[in-house]
């Protein structure tokens, strides 16, 4: 062990080398929290060490526990949602309105100063802080397009875990196995109804399920989003940003898979989907666009169907009713906009 002084203080760290070990790894963690708590220069012989071991042990936790942190600005944003603070409430603690936006953007690192006040208000570990985050991308690290900016994106996250934390009704209803692909495929037989919609949100609500309408925010494209709510529970949110009814079939059913398959770890509590009919890359929103489009018209189904061949409103509303599924929901595969039964959600939701 070799001892040096931070702001008058001694502090026991270990020599900065290769951890290979727990122990070796949970020495050096303490000293980082503990060097971060004291806040030395960062030219400083104390801020070289404090650099150093925070390196060491992002390394060694690279290797050994791929899975098992967010980065800082993760950290920040899943806080800020627990605690339902805006982004002014972030700008009291990191002193003023640019560097919060900046620092939710992964446009500003954070500084020493930044990590105590976030420590100290979030209550999240300096050795979290500290760490390198990663490129920029959109709150919950999973969109189908271009992300908006993150600060905005927790914003509507909050005001909707808001919402869905206000409906007593639903408190302690969910039971792990409720969500699976019997209750996904009811749902979508629920559009066969003239007030599908509302009937599906009433159908999930009676399962702990909340279905929280909240429109786009500004500066952003966001059709909807999983996130686990109270309780561990799944909120499954929609912003109607295309007032079409196959729309809502098919982000509906899009956010519960993400909630079904994709919910849960540490990495995932919240998953926004941008342009929802632009599949990304990424593994899970192809995993979940696929299977929203097999749960509402079955490939096989699809691929010997007149609708598929030649749409127009015969063909349609015929496949239509051998799935007992909204029209509208064929008329989106097959890419027709302008079909009678495409009604508007508004009036549906009132």
């Amino acid at each position: 062990m070799k001892g040096v002084t931070v702001n008058a203080e001694r502090v026991d760290l270990v020599e900065p080398s290769i951890i290979k070990t727990e122990e070796q790894y949970r020495q050096a963690l303490a000293a980082v929290e503990q060097l971060a708590s004291e806040d030395p220069p960062a030219d400083s012989p104390a801020g070289a060490r404090l650099e150093l071991l925070a390196k060491l042990v992002e390394d060694y936790e690279k290797t050994r526990y791929p899975f098992a942190q967010p980065d800082p600005v993760d950290a920040i944003v899943f806080r800020m949602e627990q605690q339902g603070l805006r982004q002014k409430d972030l700008a009291e603690m990191l002193g003023g309105k640019n560097r919060a936006s900046e620092v939710l953007a992964r446009k500003r690192p954070l500084t020493l100063p930044m990590i105590r006040a976030l420590s100290e208000a979030l209550e999240i570990p300096p050795a979290l802080l500290i760490r390198e985050p990663k490129a920029p991308y959109d709150v919950a690290g999973r969109s189908a397009a271009a992300p908006s900016d993150r600060a905005v994106v927790a914003d509507w996250l909050t005001r909707v875990r808001k919402r869905a934390a206000a409906d007593a009704a639903l408190r302690g209803r969910f039971r792990a196995g409720d969500l699976n692909e019997d209750l996904i495929r009811y749902v979508v037989r629920l559009s066969w109804m003239d007030k599908g919609p509302r009937l599906a949100m009433e159908c999930l609500a009676e399962r702990g399920i909340a279905v929280v309408i909240e429109p786009t925010p500004p500066r952003s494209r966001i059709d909807g989003a999983a996130l686990v709510g109270r309780g561990g529970a799944p909120v499954i949110a929609l912003t109607l940003r295309q007032d079409r009814l196959d729309q809502f079939w098919s982000t509906l059913v899009h956010e519960l898979v993400h909630a079904w398959k994709h919910l849960g770890s540490e990495h995932d509590q919240a998953i926004v989907d941008e342009d929802i009919e632009t599949c990304g890359e990424d593994g899970i929103e192809r995993e979940a666009h696929d299977l929203t489009a097999e749960l509402l018209i079955p490939r096989a189904v699809w691929a010997r169907s007149a609708a598929a061949q030649d749409p127009n409103e015969e063909t349609i509303r015929a496949l239509a009713e051998e799935l007992q599924i909204s029209p509208a929901i064929v008329a989106g595969r097959a890419g027709v906009t302008k079909f009678a039964g495409q009604r508007r959600l508004r009036a549906l939701l009132g």
